[in-house]
């Protein structure tokens, strides 16, 4: 996660705050082929409190300020947990 946030600061200069969320998505989407269930929510609530707190305005915050923020933030973590049940269903 910790690669993942810096290639995202370059990402941020680029195309904005929200695109970061994506890279962080799919750095989880890959690590779900590695590791389990746990560290796949870990990995995914982690991901998604650090693109809160370094790339949404305000940053250094934990405050969401928008309501689109605040859905892709909810909509991160659904994605998460279900891409976390779909790979351990497919490891079982």
């Amino acid at each position: 996660m910790v690669a993942t946030a810096v290639l995202n600061l370059g990402l941020m200069a680029l195309a904005g705050p929200r695109v970061p969320g994506l890279g962080f998505l799919l750095a989880v989407v890959l690590l779900a082929f590695k590791v389990g269930r746990g560290p796949l929510l870990l990995a995914g609530a982690l991901s998604a409190l650090v693109w809160n707190f370094f790339f949404l305005p305000p940053r250094f915050t934990l405050v969401i300020a928008k309501v689109e923020d605040a859905l892709l933030f909810g909509l991160y973590f659904v994605v998460a947990i279900v891409l976390c049940q779909l790979v351990a269903r497919i490891r079982a």
